[in-house]
């Protein structure tokens, strides 16, 4: 939101905003913190719902190894993961390029003696991904006087001693959405099951402020046949379903922006600046309204 505004002559409207999983979170929250700045929205199996969507992701990479002895040890390895099996090529190899580093980093200290360590990391640490998806409930926090911790999140699970807080605070604001909404929710995805698909196309944008909804045309939803790493795994699918959505989004704000400019065109500048003839007569209901009280 800052970088837009700050550079405002650069990123001109309409402004679309697209993220995957927590990246799709986070745009519905800055859409709801600011309602006109984004135009339109698709969120790529979004990580918005009340039950703890973290529990799976946060035991697997707990486990998960950070540290290869080399880029080519790292790179082989990744190409052999059953868990990579499905990843279009592309994305891989741009993953293993971008997704690792070499040692030494402020976590892996250079092994001593060594005068040549080729070992690799991931270049965000386990420990920081680990971070994003959940926050411990198990630690006194002392210094905070607040809780944010939802008694519906855990509710299937009590004893589990993690949370995050924002997944069911944004999806119970799900209706006052205003941008246009696209869903784009994967089949197998452990996220997106026919009830939690129906959940979000159902409340999107019903609620005061909101877009109106998919009973306005302004919530649609696609469901590719994967998982949640859609992106991943459905790179021409995705872009198909996003760019036929965006095409469609484009038109219907020239049209707005066309019926906008009309409206402001047939009025004087003294006009513009000040309340409409009308105003001091229907104000005046207010006043009758008060006698009453």
């Amino acid at each position: 939101m800052n970088l837009i505004n700050q550079h405002q002559r650069d990123i001109p409207h309409p402004i679309v905003g697209i993220g995957h999983s927590m990246g799709g979170t986070q745009l519905a929250q800055l859409a709801l913190w600011h309602p006109r700045l984004l135009d339109s929205l698709v969120l790529i199996d979004p990580i918005i719902q009340i039950p703890n969507p973290s529990i799976s992701l946060a035991g697997l990479s707990t486990k998960r190894r950070d540290v290869w002895p080399s880029r080519g040890d790292a790179t082989t390895r990744f190409k052999k993961s059953k868990f990579f099996q499905s990843w279009d090529p592309r994305v891989l190899d741009l993953w293993i390029e971008h997704g690792l580093r070499d040692i030494p980093t402020e976590l892996h200290s250079k092994e001593e003696g060594s005068t040549s360590d080729q070992r690799a990391t991931l270049t965000t640490s386990k420990h920081q991904e680990l971070f994003s998806f959940v926050r411990p409930s198990y630690l006194a926090r002392d210094w905070e006087s607040f809780n944010d911790q939802d008694t519906e999140q855990n509710k299937d699970c009590p004893d589990y001693p993690f949370h995050r807080p924002e997944p069911p605070k944004i999806f119970r604001h799900l209706p006052e959405l205003r941008p246009s909404t696209l869903f784009v929710f994967g089949k197998q995805s452990e996220f997106s099951s026919l009830e939690r698909r129906q959940e979000k196309m159902l409340t999107t944008g019903t609620g005061v402020g909101g877009s109106g909804g998919a009973a306005a045309g302004r919530v649609q939803g696609e469901t590719l046949d994967c998982g949640h790493l859609i992106p991943m795994e459905k790179v021409s699918e995705c872009a198909d379903v996003i760019s036929s959505f965006v095409g469609k989004e484009m038109r219907r704000w020239r049209d707005q922006q066309e019926s906008f400019k009309k409206y402001r065109e047939n009025m004087s500048r003294r006009q513009q600046i000040t309340i409409d003839g009308k105003w001091e007569e229907k104000v005046k209901l207010g006043d009758e309204y008060l006698k009453k009280l």
